[in-house]
């Protein structure tokens, strides 16, 4: 599902197509929005990217919120003495049976570029260096030679990337109810006995604001379980 594709189910579910809606779909969009930065604490995947090291890179542009981490990184070749051999799968981790080594897949980003490329590295654990994340650069520290390096972030997350059923439909479920808060708000300032037509501001309010206290506590509950991402 992508994130057109919400905005038309939860207007189907009000009844959008049979009667106009208060809100655009722009207003939507940013309701969802608000919903996935709900639910970001509770996503422990992460993303990884990697480049030739350089002491300043603008991360940002490619969506990343944090720097968990930078450590040494190897692209091939595949199955030499010093990298062991990869295999390419989606799984963020398969140890390769060396201590400190891991593999995983990874975005290759430059400096001056905003196009990317996937493909499997060589994580080198128990090589890690210092870092600062600022206004969406990373910076290292100048005058080292660091070689291939890799840094593991926390990534925007988009409804296109959930891929956890579960998750998927939390942020379904809340974007509905964040929508049925904004319209039952607006329909409650029109009341009038003159009216042709009553109004279900009130109602609609009510259940927004019910159904998102439930969905939270779903959130918080140690039941909801792990969200994945997909990279």
């Amino acid at each position: 599902m992508n994130k057109q594709e919400l905005v038309s189910n939860i207007k189907l579910l009000l009844g959008g197509s049979v009667v106009s809606l208060e809100v655009a779909d722009e207003d939507i969009e940013r309701l969802i929005d608000m919903a996935l930065v709900k639910i970001r604490p509770f996503v422990t995947e992460t993303e990884w990217f990697t480049f030739v090291s350089i002491p300043k890179i603008n991360l940002a542009r490619f969506g990343v919120v944090d720097v968990v981490r930078v450590v040494s990184a190897s692209y091939g070749p595949l199955g030499s003495s010093t990298v062991p051999e990869l295999t390419f799968g989606w799984e963020m981790f398969q140890s390769q049976g060396r201590a400190g080594v891991t593999q995983c897949w990874a975005k290759t980003v430059q400096a001056d570029a905003d196009v990317i490329n996937r493909m499997a590295i060589a994580i080198m654990d128990d090589v890690t260096y210092p870092f600062r994340y600022v206004d969406g650069y990373l910076h290292l520290s100048q005058g080292r030679v660091y070689g291939n390096i890799a840094c593991e972030c926390y990534v925007k997350l988009t409804v296109e990337g959930l891929r956890e059923e579960q998750a998927v439909s939390w942020v379904s479920s809340y974007s509905l109810a964040l929508v049925k808060e904004t319209i039952g708000r607006i329909r409650s300032k029109f009341t009038s006995s003159t009216l042709p037509v009553s109004l279900d501001g009130q109602a609609l309010l009510s259940e927004g604001l019910s159904e998102k206290e439930k969905l939270e506590e779903e959130l918080r509950s140690s039941n909801f379980g792990t969200i994945l991402y997909m990279r």
